[in-house]
């Protein structure tokens, strides 16, 4: 094992996150974060948390829990990034209304959804057969 020479910082984890998930290693993305989150020194900001939601794949509960734990304990603002995230997450796992859920809250946060959240909204009424809910977000 490597002996650190300097402390780990924010982006050194953030980075750490975003290739577990190139790896599609989510649990070592999930570690990572609770490892950030454990570090009282460090503060995760909405990079953090968006590589963690990125990573959590169809683990559409642990994504749901995370956009609530960065805005409600560390004051970080959900971006597009963060619930394009949290739907694809949901339209993976087959839960089309939790997906839909989020589009509206999208909408009551203040964040404008942009071409890939409709991708992923469209992609999840399709695999649910609600053709309807899918013409309704694009019209």
């Amino acid at each position: 094992m490597l002996e650190r020479s300097a402390p780990p910082e924010v982006l050194h984890y953030n980075a750490a996150m975003a290739r577990a998930r190139q790896l599609q290693e989510p649990k070592l993305a999930a570690s990572l974060l609770d490892e950030l989150l454990k570090d009282r020194t460090l503060s995760p900001d909405v990079y953090s948390f968006s590589a963690a939601i990125r990573a959590a794949d169809r683990d559409w509960r642990r994504a749901l829990s995370l956009l609530d734990v960065m805005a409600r304990e560390y004051g970080c603002t959900p971006d597009v990034v963060c619930f394009t995230a949290a739907v694809t997450a949901c339209s993976r796992a087959g839960q089309t209304s939790q997906a839909l859920a989020l589009y509206e809250h999208m909408f009551a946060a203040k964040v404008e959804p942009n071409a890939f959240t409709y991708s992923a909204l469209v992609s999840a009424c399709d695999k649910a057969g609600r053709a309807e809910d899918a013409l309704r977000l694009v019209s």
